[in-house]
């Protein structure tokens, strides 16, 4: 009688272990796949090289301090490439260190002013990356954003980054 039970516990163990599987299996999400990158959103296809981030520093009275950093005042160079499929890879003096999938457009804006706007959730989750090409003299080769290479607010020294400027190689 006791094997009996025991056959039976052991029974209904797997029973439930394969239920559970087979729910997990159900939930698993599609693969993340990047935003296709074509007509007006082509022109963030390409290779764009930091040359400024703007930064604020605030004071107890009186307005703000605006001044400008630099690869050069920073001590290193930032770069990335967004291909047609919606990848972005970010390299920090030549070594890859972002890799993130534009996965889908959150806003965007094209209607033939001065700035294309175009914001894309990042990795199938919650952060956005919001990117902005200035569009001068008929040119759409400079491009700014608040999240790379600098993204900070440090309350102690009263500084916060703003965005940082890019141009098109």
């Amino acid at each position: 009688m006791a094997s009996s039970l025991n056959i039976v516990l052991k029974t209904v163990f797997v029973l439930i272990a394969l239920s559970s599987t087979s729910c997990k299996k159900d939930k698993v999400p599609e693969p993340c796949t990047g935003v296709t990158l074509e007509g007006q959103r082509a022109s963030y296809v390409g290779k764009w090289r930091w040359y400024k981030t703007r930064i604020s520093q605030w004071f107890d009275i009186g307005p703000d301090y605006f001044y400008d950093v630099t690869p050069t005042s920073e001590g290193f160079e930032y770069y990335f490439i967004i291909s047609n499929d919606g990848l972005y890879k970010g390299y920090k003096n030549d070594s890859l260190v972002h890799v993130h999938i534009l996965s889908e457009i959150s806003h965007e804006n094209y209607d033939n002013s001065s700035l294309h706007y175009l914001s894309c959730y990042s990795d199938c989750g919650n952060e956005i990356v919001d990117l902005t090409i200035e569009n001068a003299n008929g040119s759409l080769d400079s491009l700014r954003t608040r999240r790379y290479p600098l993204n900070f607010v440090d309350n102690v020294a009263k500084k916060r980054s703003l965005m940082n400027y890019f141009v098109r190689e």
